[in-house]
C-alpha cells in the first residue's frame, strides 16, 4: 500500500519542488519569472501552500481560457463570438 505524504502548510523550496514535481532550480525560476508567491525568511524562501495553490489555479485557468479562445465558434456572419459577431452583440446595437 502506498503511503501518502502529508503536505505542510508552509514549505521550503525543496518541499515545494517535491509537491509540484519540479526541481528546486525551477522553483527559483518560477519566483523570478512567473511571480510564484514566496517569502524570504532568514535568507531562505518559504511558501504558503494556500497561496501556491491559488497561484497555480489562476495560471491553469488563464491557460485554459487562452486555449478556449482559439477555438471560438463562428456566427452566421463568419465572425467569432469573441469578435462581437454573436447575436447578443447585434441585439444590443439594434
Amino acid at each position: 500500500m502506498a503511503k501518502t505524504k502529508e503536505v505542510k502548510e508552509v514549505m521550503n523550496s525543496g518541499e515545494l519542488a517535491e509537491y509540484l514535481g519540479y526541481t528546486p532550480r525551477t522553483i527559483y525560476k518560477l519566483i523570478r519569472a512567473e511571480g510564484l508567491p514566496a517569502s524570504r525568511i532568514g535568507g531562505q524562501f518559504r511558501f504558503k501552500k494556500k497561496l501556491v495553490d491559488r497561484w497555480l489555479d489562476e495560471r491553469m485557468n488563464q491557460q485554459m481560457g487562452e486555449e478556449q479562445g482559439k477555438e471560438q465558434p463562428e456566427t452566421k456572419s463568419g465572425q467569432s463570438y469573441r469578435d462581437g459577431g454573436g447575436d447578443c452583440e447585434q441585439q444590443k446595437k439594434a
